[in-house]
This record gives C-alpha cells, sequence and structure tokens, in this order.
C-alpha cells in the first residue's frame, strides 16, 4: 500500500499544478497520455520502415514524451527525427522541439546548438522569430554581448516581428553594455516611443534615465528617473531608481 501511495503521488506531481486542475483530474491526464504514448510507441514500431509515416509517428512519440515531462527521451527523438529525415515537413518542428526540451532541460549550450542550426537550415521559417528570441535572451544571460548583439540585429531586420520591443531592448543592453551608449539610448528610445504598451516599455524608460546619466545629462536623466517613480510605483527597479536619482541630484 505505501509503494502503491508513493507511485500516486510521484505520478500527480509529475504533471504542473495548473490552475483548476485538481490532484485526481492531474493522475488521470497523466495515465491518459501514457495510454497514448502506448498507442504511438506502437505505431512507430510498426511504420519504422515506411518513410511516408515515420516522421510524423516519430514527432509524436517525441512530443507525448515532451508532455509527459520525459524531456531527455524527448529530446533525443526530437533530434532523431531532423537527423533523419532532414528535408521532411516534420523536421523543422523537430529541431524547433529540440530547442524547447534542450530549455526544459537547462542545457543552454545544447539549445544554442539546435537554435543556430534551426536559423541556418530553415532562416525563412515561422519558428525564426521564435529562436531568435531565445539566442538573444541565452547570449545576454550569459553576457555574450556580442553574440546577443548580432541575433537581434539581424531579428530586426523583419519589420514585422512579434516581439519587436523586446528585441530593441536587449539590442539596448547590448550596446550599453559594449560602452556604444548613444545606440542603447535611440534603442530604449524606441520603444518608449513606439510601443506604449509594450512589456518591454517599463524597463527600456528605466534604462533609458540610466544611460541618460552615463552619458553626463544629469538633469534630463533626474528628470526622467523622477517621472519614472511617479508613473511605476512598486515596480522591479523602484530601489534602483531612487538611489539613481539621488546620484543624479549629487
Amino acid at each position: 500500500m505505501t509503494k502503491r501511495l508513493a507511485e500516486i503521488q510521484e505520478a500527480i506531481t509529475a504533471l504542473p499544478n495548473r490552475t483548476g486542475l485538481t490532484p485526481a483530474q492531474r493522475l488521470t491526464e497523466k495515465r491518459r497520455l501514457e495510454r497514448l504514448l502506448a498507442q504511438f510507441e506502437e505505431q512507430r514500431k510498426q511504420y519504422q520502415d515506411r518513410p511516408e509515416h515515420a516522421p510524423a509517428i516519430n514527432l509524436r512519440v517525441a512530443q507525448t514524451y515532451a508532455q509527459l515531462f520525459r524531456h531527455w527521451e524527448a529530446l533525443w527523438l526530437f533530434r532523431s527525427v531532423y537527423d533523419t529525415w532532414p528535408e521532411n515537413e516534420a523536421a523543422p518542428t523537430a529541431l524547433y522541439l529540440a530547442v524547447s526540451a534542450a530549455v526544459q532541460l537547462e542545457e543552454p549550450n545544447y539549445a544554442l546548438w539546435c537554435g543556430y542550426e534551426f536559423l541556418r537550415m530553415y532562416p525563412k521559417h515561422q519558428f525564426c522569430d521564435a529562436v531568435t528570441i531565445l539566442l538573444a535572451q541565452y547570449h545576454v544571460q550569459r553576457q555574450e554581448f556580442r553574440q546577443a548583439l548580432y541575433v537581434a540585429e539581424m531579428a530586426l531586420e523583419n519589420e514585422k516581428h512579434p516581439n519587436r520591443d523586446q528585441l530593441l531592448f536587449l539590442r539596448g543592453c547590448c550596446y550599453f553594455s559594449l560602452e556604444r551608449v548613444e545606440k542603447a539610448l535611440a534603442d530604449f528610445g524606441e520603444v518608449m516611443d513606439k510601443y506604449p504598451e509594450a512589456q518591454y516599455r517599463e524597463a527600456s524608460e528605466f534604462y533609458h534615465a540610466c544611460t541618460q546619466a552615463f552619458l553626463g545629462k544629469f538633469v534630463e536623466s533626474a528628470a526622467e528617473m523622477e517621472k519614472f517613480i511617479q508613473q511605476h510605483p512598486g515596480s522591479q527597479f523602484d530601489e534602483v531608481a531612487h538611489f539613481r536619482l539621488c546620484v543624479s541630484y549629487f
């Protein structure tokens, strides 16, 4: 009985605690996915030597592994689909999901490798926008600002990029870190001017004010920081903003 309770507890906690989903519902969903996986695995064996069906079936098995949080198995099979059938229509999706699986496994080097491979192989694919954001974020987190700048500039060539505000902000951070401060100021300013409702508007306002001070424009920086504090009470930048304001006045 104790062993069975432990198995049930493990099965429940293996699925995310989504809002509105009870422990019993999560266990039911896990069992459903496991039954589905068994069916796909059987189909995979039957059609492994039939290239017209094998890529799609293998991809579906890998996706089910990912849904069950068996990310290593998912990653291996996503890569297998891409490596075995690179010309098949399932290959781009498989490689993109390999990137996602590597992220889930906290394997940034492998995620970067798969991401660059994706951009090389499928430069016009619909998933390129998501891949470029991920690569730029990883490079910034690792303080690899020149690499992040390269990716951001490549992505910004697409005027309709759905995350253009984020890319401009990231590029601004790269410019600032590389001491190309005027360019950083321009990027932060573009987010403020063109994307007033965007997610990265607040951060861009804060860094724009900081950049003004770095350029020796302390009066402008103080005015912008005062406005920022008034408009964003309780911001994640609040404490630093007050410090920066004092520095500008001093």
